[in-house]
């Protein structure tokens, strides 16, 4: 599994690959977090579905709400308005 500080570090990486200047479309973004996480050497010791889910929580942490976006996402969870 991975922790706070990998998320953390891939987090900066991405960083600084993308201009936060400007504007990045979700496509790029999420082709630069892809990328970014097959250059990073850390990734070998996990499963697929966490690969998975690293990715998404990247994306999320740039575009959502971070931990909390696949429970936005879950039609089973009660929202209230």
């Amino acid at each position: 599994m991975y922790g706070e500080d990998t998320v953390h570090e891939l987090r900066d990486l991405i960083r600084s690959r993308i201009n936060l200047g400007g504007s990045v479309s979700d496509e790029t973004l999420m082709r630069t977090v892809e990328q970014t996480f097959m250059d990073w050497k850390g990734g070998a010791e996990l499963t697929s579905l966490q690969k998975v889910r690293l990715v998404r929580r990247l994306f999320h942490s740039f575009r959502g709400l971070d931990v909390l976006q696949p429970l936005m996402d879950d039609p089973t969870v009660i929202k209230q308005p």
